[in-house]
């Protein structure tokens, strides 16, 4: 046993906590931290629409006699979803390279202006006969990963760049701060912009789809068919409960990888039960989401609520007074926060 915590501590547990402090890494984790209640708010109008708007819904099928149009009511809330998850990688592009820039002390917002452009710069555009459209179809999940990809190479790259003294437009100091702060990084962001706009050509003569159609046929349909797989889920529990049993917080040091890799997965599936009242028979049954929360992390990480209740239950039979008043103690302490499947008190 000894030898195994050697082993862990030297190689294991010095390579997990880097992963996790990849400025790359921590940019992406935050990102989707960052848009959660976005999502949620996306998932609740899903619920309301399917469960009391719904005439065959939970709820809904008891007031269908009462509001025979029941269904036309989704139309109300509808556009929240339209403003949340269809939308979902514009959000991601400019969270990502925010936080990108503030990971190397830079300027955050105007890193994610230049990346949402440099988004839009390599976005497919249909010509149609009544004019150029920019399509949807990458807006949402289907353009996440090239959302990520760009987020994180502009957030980077501007960085650099803004750093560099020679190319900064320097302002006296009467000129107003915001108004300097543009001016200083003008260039930087003509750089990068100038840039996206040479590769996007180059992109297109290997792809007239354009850059999104690519990476998604070469590389994010691969990486989701990987997410989408049993294996996967459990190795990275496997990898999360390990940490757990060394102090680290397992399931945040492995969240920017199931974050990436369910990402897809888990907005394709919310617009199915969308559009179709229901979860069976969603394109990703299993995801990180799906298992793992629903399974293991009842009460927190490793189903602690049932380890609680059974020291409340057992606590009654302990004749050692001060194991009995300690134990009972913590499991009390510890219950409230279980429910909401917090359980670090009990940890």
């Amino acid at each position: 046993m000894k030898t195994f915590d050697a082993i862990m501590n030297r190689w294991f547990i010095p390579v997990a906590m880097r992963i996790a402090n990849v400025k790359g890494i921590c940019a992406i984790r935050d990102a989707f931290l960052q848009i959660f209640p976005f999502t949620l708010a996306g998932s609740l109008v899903v619920v309301i629409n399917n469960v009391i708007f719904a005439s065959n819904g939970f709820i809904g099928q008891f007031l269908v006699g009462m509001f025979p149009n029941i269904d036309q009511a989704q139309a109300v809330l509808n556009s929240v979803l339209t403003g949340t998850n269809t939308v979902m990688s514009l959000f991601i592009v400019f969270l990502v390279a925010r936080n990108m820039a503030r990971e190397y002390k830079g300027e955050g917002n105007k890193a994610g202006i230049t990346a949402l452009t440099a988004f839009f710069i390599f976005y497919p555009i249909e010509n149609l006969e009544s004019g150029s459209y920019f399509s949807t179809n990458y807006f949402g999940a289907n353009g996440l990963f090239i959302a990520i990809i760009i987020g994180l190479i502009v957030g980077w790259g501007f960085t650099k760049l803004a750093r560099i003294e020679k190319i900064r437009i320097t302002m006296p100091d009467t000129v107003p701060p915001e108004v300097a702060k543009s001016f200083n990084v003008t260039i930087p962001i003509i750089i990068v912009l100038v840039v996206c706009a040479i590769l996007n050509f180059i992109v297109l003569q290997i792809d007239p789809n354009g850059l999104n159609a690519l990476i998604y046929t070469m590389l994010q349909t691969p990486l989701t068919a990987l997410g989408g797989n049993v294996a996967t889920i459990f190795i990275l529990e496997f990898l999360a409960m390990l940490l757990w049993c060394f102090g680290i917080h397992g399931t945040a040091t492995v969240s920017p990888i199931y974050k990436v890799l369910f990402a897809e997965a888990n907005i394709v599936n919310l617009d199915f039960a969308a559009a179709h009242a229901t979860t069976v028979g969603a394109p990703y049954p299993f995801t990180w989401q799906s298992l793992f929360e629903n399974f293991g992390c009842i009460g927190g990480t490793g189903n602690t609520l049932g380890l609680i209740i059974a020291i409340l239950i057992c606590a009654k039979f302990m004749k050692d007074k001060w194991k009995k008043d300690d134990y009972s103690k913590v499991a009390k302490m510890s219950l409230i926060p279980g429910l909401f499947c917090i359980n670090e008190p009990m940890i």
